[in-house]
């Protein structure tokens, strides 16, 4: 978070809190009026919910997703942290997509590589190095 989201954030809450303190009436509602726009504007500016991609190129076979499955149980195998408890993505664990093969797939949850197990996998990966989740490319 940047220090200019947290310097938002704090002002738009202290307004609210000042706000919502006494009786009501039209100068507390411009106050928590006016602190609602300042937290929607940073939450846009700051927000990086990823919008869902369109499978490129080599789309996991139907029978490696199956085997997977089979082997998680629909649950998710890594469990970091920030799990979400039902897989919902294949992960590459050498991240070559046309690999395959069921021990090169993990069964993991979140969103692409933003979110859940699967995105602290990408956004931490000498973390994922030390526990199975990546292997590093040979260049």
């Amino acid at each position: 978070m940047t220090a200019s989201l947290r310097n938002a954030e704090i002002r738009a809450l202290r307004q609210i809190v000042e706000a919502t303190e006494g009786e009501p009436d039209a100068g507390n509602l411009a106050a928590a009026r006016s602190a609602a726009v300042i937290l929607r504007g940073a939450l846009e500016r700051f927000d990086r919910t990823p919008t869902r991609k369109v499978s490129q190129g080599n789309p996991t076979p139907a029978s490696a997703r199956e085997a997977v499955l089979r082997r998680s149980g629909g649950r998710c195998e890594a469990g970091t942290i920030w799990c979400m408890g039902q897989a919902t993505q294949i992960h590459h664990i050498d991240r070559d997509r046309k690999n395959n093969a069921p021990e090169n797939l993990l069964h993991v949850c979140g969103n692409g590589n933003y979110t859940g197990c699967h995105g602290r996998i990408h956004q931490h990966p000498n973390e994922a190095y030390a526990a199975g989740w990546l292997t590093r490319r040979n260049r």
